[in-house]
């Protein structure tokens, strides 16, 4: 959250894949989470994603900067962790230009 910033997140949703990402300034951070939500009990909404469960989950959380036309896909796959497991290649070249946190809980 950004002090006295509304920020409105934009759905990016894939395969098994569910995320959000958020655009300031010359940034865009990205948050996904491995999870079908007709099949949860969740959401995207406009700051982030709610899911209630009662088993361990990770979610990934990347950032670029600064986000350009041509460089903001990365952040949409390191967030998918089934392309990031199954595209080690793909992952090597976009780890190079974003960041990228990994959460369980």
């Amino acid at each position: 959250m950004l002090q006295n910033n509304i920020i409105v997140g934009h759905p990016e949703t894939g395969e098994n894949l569910e995320a959000i990402s958020f655009y300031y300034d010359d940034v865009k951070l990205s948050i996904g989470v491995t999870a079908d939500f007709m099949q949860q009990e969740a959401q995207i909404v406009t700051n982030g994603i709610e899911l209630t469960t009662t088993s361990p989950i990770t979610f990934v959380v990347s950032w670029i900067q600064p986000v350009t036309g041509d460089n903001d896909l990365p952040t949409f796959f390191s967030v998918d962790l089934f392309y990031f497991v199954n595209n080690k290649n793909a992952m090597d070249t976009h780890k190079r230009t974003v960041s990228i946190a990994f959460f369980n809980i």
